[in-house]
Formats: C-alpha cells, structure tokens, sequence
C-alpha cells in the first residue's frame, strides 16, 4: 500500500515584527515557510528610506506534516 504524505499550510503567529527572522530560521531548518511582503518608501523629514514591510503582522505561513509540527516550536 502507498503512503501519501499530505502536507498543509498552517498559520504561526510571532512576536510583533519579527516575522522575517522567525522566517530565516524557518527555511535554515528547511521548513517550507511564506510571509507576504511590500516595499514601502517611508519619508521622514531629512530622508526617505525603502522599508520592507509584512502584510500579515505577526503572522507566518508553514507547509508541514502533521508530525512535523513539533519542530515549528524550537524557533
């Protein structure tokens, strides 16, 4: 008999703003993760500066296993 190994998407959340390193760690581990992103021009009075900016705060996409899960928890 064949095994299918599903995998599905499933949403961590993270502390605010760090969305990006929890994203790095992720993929180091090689864990298929996804964070939605813009780059934004922000002004401030003596420059402008080009800020990467996530459109899901706090929020970070993985595809796993179920059994995979446990290893989302030593980020």
């Amino acid at each position: 008999m064949v095994d299918t190994i599903s995998k599905n998407w499933f949403v961590i959340y993270t502390k605010p703003r760090q969305e990006l390193k929890v994203l790095e760690r992720l993929t180091h581990l090689g864990i298929e993760a996804y964070t939605p992103t813009k780059i934004e021009v922000r002004k401030w009075s003596d420059r402008k500066k080009k800020v990467t900016v996530c459109l899901l705060p706090s929020m970070v996409l993985v595809c796993l296993e179920e059994k995979e899960v446990s290893k989302v928890f030593e980020v």
